[in-house]
C-alpha cells in the first residue's frame, strides 16, 4: 500500500507538471483509477493499480493530493543588434608580409577589371566592375620593400578568391596589368599532398619539395622562363620580359607521411608573395 501511495504522489506530480507545461490547470483531485493507471509508464504498475481497486484496497481517490499551478507567461528577451560598420584592416608590426583586401561590402571572389583610383604606401584603392564602392588592397612587403608606383591611367586586372577548396582555406590575390604582367600577388594555399600547382591567371608554377637534411621544405617558384628555389623567409629576384620581380616565401609547411592522419587542416601548406619592387 505504501508503494502505491508513493507512486500516486509521483504520478500526481507528473500530471501537474504536464498540465503546467501545456498551460492548463491540474484538477483538484484525481478523476479515476484508469486516469492514474494511464499516467503510469510501467505496465506492471498499471495492473497493480487495477488489482488494488478491484479488491477495494485503494484509499478514496478524493484523498489523493491534487494541486493547482497558475499559467506562466514568459516574455521573450529582445536585444537590439546595432548595425556594424566594417573597419579597414590594420596590419600589425609583427607581420612580415601580407595582402588584405577590404571593402565595406564583402567580396569573397572576383575576377575582372580593376580601376586604380589612388595608391599610397601600403594601400591601393580602386573599383571593380559593377560595384561603385571603393575596393582596397592593404599590404605590407618584407624588409620595408616598396612597391613600384602604379600608373593610375592604365587599366589593371584583379583576381580575388577567399574560399574553402578540398577542405583547404585558399586565399589568392593577383593584381596585374591588363596584359597580365604581375604587380602584386599573394597566395596562401594547402593540400593533403605535397603542394604543386600551376596558375592560370599568370604563368606561375609553385612546387613544394621534400625536406632536406636540414628538415626544411623548400619551394620552387617558376614565372615565365625564370625560376628560384627558396627556403621559408627567403627573397629572390626574377626577371620576366625585362621586368624585375621579387618573390618572397613566407612559409612552407610539410607533414611527414606517417603523421598525416593526425593532422587537423592542411598537411602541406605554402604562403608566398610576388611583387614588383621599386628600382634600387
Amino acid at each position: 500500500m505504501r508503494i502505491l501511495w508513493g507512486v500516486a504522489a509521483l504520478i500526481t506530480a507528473a500530471l501537474a507538471g504536464a498540465c503546467a507545461r501545456g498551460g492548463d490547470e491540474l484538477p483538484a483531485q484525481a478523476a479515476s483509477v484508469e486516469e492514474i493507471a494511464a499516467a503510469s509508464p510501467d505496465a506492471a504498475m498499471k495492473e497493480r493499480w487495477r488489482d488494488a481497486a478491484a479488491k477495494g484496497q485503494l484509499p478514496p481517490l478524493e484523498s489523493l493530493p491534487g494541486g493547482r499551478r497558475g499559467v506562466v507567461v514568459r516574455t521573450p528577451a529582445q536585444v537590439a543588434d546595432a548595425p556594424r560598420t566594417p573597419a579597414a584592416p590594420v596590419i600589425q608590426d609583427t607581420v612580415v608580409a601580407t595582402v588584405q583586401p577590404f571593402s565595406r561590402v564583402p567580396l569573397e571572389e572576383y575576377t575582372g577589371a580593376f580601376t586604380v583610383t589612388n595608391a599610397t604606401p601600403g594601400v591601393i584603392t580602386g573599383t571593380v566592375t559593377g560595384r561603385p564602392e571603393p575596393f582596397e588592397l592593404h599590404f605590407k612587403l618584407p624588409d620595408a620593400v616598396r612597391l613600384v608606383p602604379l600608373d593610375l591611367k592604365s587599366p589593371h586586372r584583379l583576381l580575388v578568391r577567399d574560399a574553402v577548396v578540398n577542405q583547404s582555406l585558399r586565399r589568392e590575390l593577383f593584381l596585374s596589368t591588363a596584359d597580365r604582367a604581375p604587380m602584386l600577388v599573394f597566395i596562401s594555399d594547402g593540400a593533403m599532398r605535397p603542394y604543386a600547382r600551376r596558375f592560370e591567371e599568370i604563368p606561375l608554377d609553385v612546387r613544394q619539395l621534400p625536406p632536406g637534411a636540414d628538415a626544411v621544405s623548400r619551394v620552387t617558384v617558376t614565372l615565365g622562363g625564370a625560376a628560384a628555389t627558396l627556403r621559408p623567409g627567403d627573397r629572390a629576384r626574377l626577371t620576366v620580359g625585362g621586368m624585375p620581380l621579387e618573390v618572397f616565401l613566407e612559409t612552407s609547411y610539410w607533414t611527414p607521411p606517417d603523421r598525416i592522419e593526425t593532422v587537423e587542416g592542411d598537411a602541406y601548406h605554402v604562403t608566398l608573395m610576388l611583387y614588383r619592387p621599386t628600382p634600387g
